[in-house]
């Protein structure tokens, strides 16, 4: 702490304010103590902390959050419900009515909300004799300036909440009409031409900023008096090459990026830049306005086998390098394949194929003899393939699990999918509890309607 000097009365009178005067020389100052304390007269509450701290909150800090915002309101007693009405007052033209006949009468609506302050606390901690020296004096200072930095920065936190959580006027309004001027497809193309609008357009933020204003209007609000928005506005609006180059903007240009990208106010808008909060112990502060979103294209490539789609190359453009980029078949069908994902019953079961294996399964399927296709039953030993030669085939092998690399005779798909369905369905037993022949279980088979479903 330094070397200790006895504070003056004024000292204690510019700490503790009137109460100090009343301090008094602790005759027992000399002596040996177990413990020190702060005179008795500076013991409980103290007005003047209290009203020095709220005016340097309400005063000194001069945040535009809770100055131009949401400005500090004064509540006679805090602890008490707060409850007030909204009335609505709705418009509406006169109409010609006969004489001596009612008039269509206008319409309001009344709704009542309430709410309670919520109680904050920070506090500070001090030696008990931090009064002893101008270093201890000096700490206490700056001690309450911290808290009420931290109080401030509390209650901004709280403006960005409220304006987040803010319950949206113009789509309640909206809500109120049977009608809308604009199709879905409409109110998708609106949506998709306003977003990333300042980045998208050189006059992006003129078009906004009227947009809203003719929003206003629309709904006999008043004008905007200040825009928040994030700091690197200025930087869009002040330090791109189409607004400082000379050849662009001559003489306003260059004054323009001598001055930086602190922008103040546009188009009769006062700029306000929203504030980063760390939300938690040790994480980096962060913006309450940004939002992390997922932009993409898709490109429609025409059918092709897997054989074709191995050797071929597709130019796109990446955006990171500015430029058309190669990329393979291969590539894009691997990005295409969905990641299992955990659910509900523990992870999920994706069973999208790899591209090797659809390739080798393409290969395999152009070693098969084509006339495989054109028959229920075949086998390469029989070069004819007729329905009786797949008849016999199948009565030899109606009791064997049908399997498409059968060494023997390998079954045509859509035979092992009736085959299976009715396995599966039960419905194979009856069939053969029906049919006396296996020429009859064969046309059965072939016969019976399957309502095939995907579990």
């Amino acid at each position: 702490m330094g070397s200790s000097q006895t504070p003056s009365t004024d000292d204690f009178e510019d700490l503790f304010g009137p109460a100090g005067r009343e301090v008094k020389p602790d005759e027992q100052r000399h002596k040996r103590h177990q413990r020190w304390h702060l005179p008795d007269v500076l013991k409980g509450a103290n007005n003047f902390l209290t009203d020095r701290v709220d005016g340097l909150i309400s005063d000194a800090t001069d945040s535009p959050f809770t100055s131009s915002i949401l400005p500090y309101q004064y509540v006679e007693n805090p602890d008490q419900k707060l409850s007030w009405d909204v009335w609505s007052y709705d418009e509406g033209l006169a109409s010609r009515v006969p004489y001596e006949s009612a008039a269509r009468v206008l319409t309001q609506s009344k709704s009542t909300h309430s709410a309670y302050i919520v109680r904050q606390g920070l506090a500070i901690s001090m030696e008990h004799n931090f009064m002893m020296s101008e270093r201890g004096r000096r700490d206490f200072n700056n001690q309450l300036l911290q808290l009420v930095g931290s109080i401030q920065y509390t209650n901004d936190l709280d403006v960005h909440m409220a304006l987040i959580t803010a319950p949206n006027y113009e789509r309640t309004e909206v809500e109120k009409y049977a009608y809308t001027d604009s199709d879905p497809t409409q109110v998708l193309r609106k949506y998709v031409d306003m977003f990333g609008m300042c980045q998208k357009n050189p006059n992006g933020l003129d078009v906004l900023i009227e947009d809203a204003r003719e929003v206003f209007k629309k709904w006999g609000a008043s004008e905007p008096t200040f825009m928040l928005t994030n700091s690197k506005l200025g930087y869009q609006q002040n330090m791109t090459l189409e607004k400082t180059q000379y050849i662009t903007n001559g003489a306003d240009g260059i004054k323009r990026l001598k001055a930086g990208p602190d922008l103040k106010s546009y188009r009769g808008l006062n700029v306000i830049n929203s504030r980063h909060f760390s939300m938690e112990a040790g994480r980096q502060p962060r913006d309450l306005l940004n939002r992390r979103v997922r932009v993409a294209e898709h490109y429609k490539i025409p059918p092709m086998t897997a054989t074709e789609l191995a050797s071929a190359t597709v130019l796109l453009y990446d955006q990171g390098r500015d430029q058309m980029a190669p990329i393979s078949g291969e590539a894009l069908y691997t990005a295409s394949i969905l990641k299992p994902e955990d659910g509900n019953n523990g992870p999920g079961q994706i069973d999208d194929p790899s591209f090797a294996e659809i390739l080798q399964a393409e290969n395999d399927k152009k070693n098969i003899d084509p006339r495989f296709w054109d028959h229920l039953v075949w086998t390469p030993n029989d070069t004819a393939g007729t329905a009786e030669n797949s008849l016999m085939y199948f009565k030899n092998l109606i009791g064997k699990s049908p399997t498409y690399n059968h060494s023997l005779a390998p079954y045509h798909p859509d035979f092992l999918s009736r085959y299976y369905c009715l396995k599966m369905t039960n419905s194979y037993d009856a069939i053969t509890d029906e049919a006396t022949t296996n020429e009859a279980k064969f046309a059965k088979i072939m016969g019976t309607p399957i309502n095939i479903t995907h579990g």
